[in-house]
């Protein structure tokens, strides 16, 4: 079992033909397991900012839950949000246009990274149109002409290559829409 007392850690497959998709990243104080797979697929791990990883043994981690039940909640609430973050990216692939999916990969980015500076939030890391592609299973190109598309309304924007949400709660409402 890893640790992540602090720093963001992405966790991603790599298809047949070299495309890779983001599963989760991961936030500081998460627990999570290294997935060895039978299968075709491989699951990576990827720093995304500078991070300190503390690992321990299955038999540790077990017994360290079960001297510190209070411990069992916090990982019960971050399995289920883990849970609904990936049932919710596969329900947006599946029932969702490329537009919604980019707001909702937005909206969790906004969670994680997000620094509300007035009205606005600014996501504190560099994601590239490419790096949003990954987390949807879209093209960049696909991306690039939707974050247009919302930069032109006005719901997002740019400072210093860092993405603003402008409005939290209209970027919520398309999603609605």
């Amino acid at each position: 079992m890893l640790y992540i007392k602090q720093g963001y850690v992405k966790q991603y497959a790599v298809g047949k033909e070299g495309n890779e998709f983001i599963l989760h990243i991961f936030i500081p104080r998460s627990v999570f397991p290294i997935i060895e797979t039978q299968d075709q697929h491989e699951y990576y791990f990827e720093s995304l900012t500078p991070a300190e990883i503390y690992r321990a043994s299955k038999d540790k981690f077990i017994s360290f839950i079960n001297s510190n039940q209070d411990v069992l909640s916090e990982l019960k609430n971050q399995l289920e949000s883990v849970y609904y973050e990936l049932l919710n990216k596969l329900e947006n692939k599946v029932f969702e246009d490329a537009s919604k999916q980019i707001i909702s990969s937005l909206l969790d980015l906004t969670n994680k990274f997000g620094r509300k500076q007035n009205d606005k939030f600014i996501i504190q890391y560099w994601f590239t149109h490419q790096d949003i592609a990954t987390m949807t299973g879209l093209s960049r190109e696909r991306v690039s002409i939707e974050m247009k598309k919302l930069n032109q309304r006005k719901l997002i924007t740019y400072s210093n290559h860092l993405l603003v949400v402008k409005s939290l709660q209209s970027l919520k409402m398309e999603l609605q829409k």
